[in-house]
């Protein structure tokens, strides 16, 4: 009965903390699509006269991609991992004590890996994201140019354009991917050293301690390895990609043209027409 129960509330708890970042990613993202598209509408002609329509493109399909449906995930497997790890620590350190000599430095050993990560992968991100938006641009303009391109047989040309900008987007992307693999290597060796002192700790206290707790300590050292490993590697993935939410925020602070009023400081987007009627 007390199992069936705590069984009920552990899956209770699970579907209230997805629910409630399920929708609070719908409702962020949602500001923020409203926000972009009001800044982006309300901007004078000089601003698009200066600005690429790749980058506009690039905010509104792939920076709104990462925020409506990658960010959400990332901070709900951030929080699965968070509990999975804080409850395996909790059982460690029931069997085996010693263990806490050794988990706060490890701890720090963790946190300067992700910290050093986490700046590298940042400007990666927003290299790569600098580096997309001409590639749309390039793509609009042959879209809109085609039959020109036609008619004056220029169509290798363009073709090697556009894999030119894709191979500058790969520069940046590549080297994400290596230090992608840079982190799951120093995180693995220091998960490994978490499971190596939790049995070399359980040996020393072999006299005190039953075979059953010494299996359950390993095991779950085991199991911490993969969670932490994990957890780092959400928190990194979550400030990185919050890069798409710098982009998008990045044309609130341009000019803006004089608005009226009467309807209010910040209209809907269903209230734009209306404002651009009247």
């Amino acid at each position: 009965m007390v199992l069936t129960f705590h069984c009920y509330l552990v899956g209770v708890a699970v579907f209230g903390y997805s629910l409630s970042v399920s929708i609070g990613g719908i409702m962020a993202s949602r500001y923020l699509h409203q926000s972009l598209l009001y800044d982006v509408l309300r901007s004078p002609m000089s601003f698009f006269e200066k600005t690429p329509s790749g980058n506009l493109v690039n905010r509104f399909a792939k920076e709104m991609d990462t925020i409506d449906s990658v960010i959400p995930s990332i901070i709900k497997m951030f929080m699965g991992s968070l509990f999975n790890v804080v409850g395996s620590c909790l059982i460690i350190l029931f069997a085996t004590p010693l263990v806490a000599i050794i988990i706060p430095f490890l701890g720090v050993l963790y946190f300067f890996v992700q910290r050093f990560y986490v700046a590298t992968s940042r400007q990666l991100k927003r290299l790569e994201s600098v580096s997309r938006s001409p590639i749309y641009t390039h793509f609009n303009e042959t879209l809109l140019g085609n039959s020109v391109i036609r008619a004056f047989g220029e169509q290798q040309r363009f073709i090697q354009e556009s894999d030119q900008r894709v191979d500058h987007n790969q520069k940046a992307y590549y080297p994400s991917i290596v230090a992608n693999r840079w982190l799951a290597i120093r995180l693995e060796f220091v998960g490994n050293c978490i499971v190596s002192f939790a049995a070399l700790f359980a040996v020393i206290a072999r006299e005190s301690l039953s075979p059953g707790i010494m299996g359950l300590s390993i095991s779950y050292a085991l199991q911490l390895t993969a969670s932490l490993t994990w957890l780092v590697r959400m928190s990194s993935d979550a400030e990185t990609n919050i890069v798409a939410v710098e982009k998008v925020k990045e044309y609130s602070s341009t000019e803006k043209e004089v608005h009226n009023t009467f309807l209010g400081p910040k209209p809907f987007p269903e209230r734009l027409i209306i404002l651009e009627c009247l």
